[in-house]
């Protein structure tokens, strides 16, 4: 499961999943999301509070050439 770790957030994708189109899965504390991410946008959520999907999208925008660069090496090996 390949990922990357922007602060307490674990970024990572489902090997399984990269048949889908892009996205991401994202966990802290117990909590867990799913964003599409052309364009980014909230698929669902479990339990992330609103105020933190907030911030969660924006590191995703900040760091959209990083995760898309993972997706894209990853989905390659398929």
């Amino acid at each position: 499961m390949p990922g990357l770790r922007f602060g307490k957030y674990r970024v990572f994708f489902v090997e399984h999943d990269l048949s889908e189109r892009p996205h991401i899965h994202v966990e802290s504390g117990g909590n867990a999301a799913k964003y599409w991410l052309t364009p980014i946008e909230l698929f669902s959520n479990r339990r992330f509070p609103t105020h933190e999907l907030t911030k969660i999208e924006r590191v995703l925008n900040e760091n959209y050439a990083a995760v898309m660069e993972m997706w894209e090496r990853e989905a390659s090996k398929r």
